[in-house]
């Protein structure tokens, strides 16, 4: 076989080879590229799944405010009826010491007319 046959046929021994290298490589590079894609994608869907948790215990934590603050006005209603029943209550009671210092001042008046 002449040289130039021998150069040729490793020649394209060279560059089958080189294929065969290139395309596993690129398989390669490709499955590395998928797996970061995924590897990005399950830490995206954690940072949401957290989100969401975080979400849900605000929504919680904002029910229980919501909660208290309806407990709070059924409070202060209750304390405003109480309230007014006592002021009510006080008005009258001035009303009646009134009356009796009236009646106190008038007999105190009277004996004191009496002994003059």
């Amino acid at each position: 076989m002449p040289s130039e046959v021998i150069a040729i046929i490793i020649s394209l021994c060279g560059v089958i080879i080189a294929l065969v290298i290139g395309i596993l490589g690129a398989k390669h590079n490709s499955r590395i590229d998928v797996q970061s894609r995924i590897d990005t994608e399950v830490k995206r869907a954690a940072d949401m799944a957290s989100i969401g948790a975080t979400m849900q215990a605000i929504q919680i934590t904002t029910n229980e405010t919501k909660s208290v603050v309806q407990g709070m006005q059924s409070d202060m209603t209750d304390f405003n009826r109480r309230l007014i029943f006592n002021e009510a209550s006080v008005k009258s009671a001035h009303k009646r010491i009134d009356n009796v210092e009236d009646r106190l001042n008038m007999t105190h008046r009277g004996g004191e007319e009496d002994e003059d």
